[in-house]
């Protein structure tokens, strides 16, 4: 008698076909072997990472984090520091360098450049020089990429930016470097 009601029917139909659907579409998570890079020592922001910096061991993570670990050396330098024991991550390196830009390193005055600032933010640089009566413009370098921010973000400390800049506009920046105030402004996205 139950088998003929159309309604019953219909509904164990619909969870059926619904946990073949949610087994098919589940994320694999049994743990896998890969072989990940451990750093052996404590590796600064900015190093080129050789052979000597890390160790290769094979760890069992899950198959949802493979992409996230890095298995081989990388060509660009770290974006972060990384600390001894400490596994590889894509996120530590920095992303290859467009053609045609450059990595120009900043020293920032205490607060010259926003709070928050953060890798892969674009900004404004300003540089001004000041006779002591009043400050004058001297160059402007816009939108460029934030790669690395070091230092403390107080009100009394200063900051290290490695920013990426077009190449046209590197020699103009470079120039004002040392003698003038560097403002970061941050471009809203």
């Amino acid at each position: 008698m139950w088998l003929r009601d159309f309604r019953l029917l219909s509904g164990m139909a619909v969870v059926c076909i619904g946990a073949v659907v949610a087994v098919q579409m589940w994320p694999h998570t049994s743990p896998t072997n890969q072989v990940a890079l451990i750093a052996v020592r404590d590796l600064p922001a900015g190093m080129r990472i050789s052979a000597a910096d890390v160790r290769r061991e094979p760890i069992q993570i899950p198959a949802t984090a493979r992409r996230i670990l890095l298995s081989e050396l990388p060509r660009q330098p770290l974006a972060r520091a990384v600390a001894s024991g400490a596994l590889l991550s894509t996120a530590d390196v920095h992303a290859a360098l467009q053609s045609g830009t450059r990595m120009v390193t900043l020293n920032v005055d205490a607060g010259h450049a926003p709070a928050q600032l953060q890798r892969g933010q674009q900004v404004d640089v300003w540089a001004t020089a000041s006779d002591g009566l009043a400050a004058t413009r001297s160059a402007y370098v816009g939108r460029v990429i934030v790669a690395h921010v070091q230092g403390d973000a107080t009100a009394t400390g200063s900051r290290i930016l490695t920013v990426q800049v077009d190449a046209t506009a590197t020699g103009r920046l470079v120039s004002v470097l040392h003698n003038h105030d560097l403002d970061v402004v941050e471009v809203p996205r």
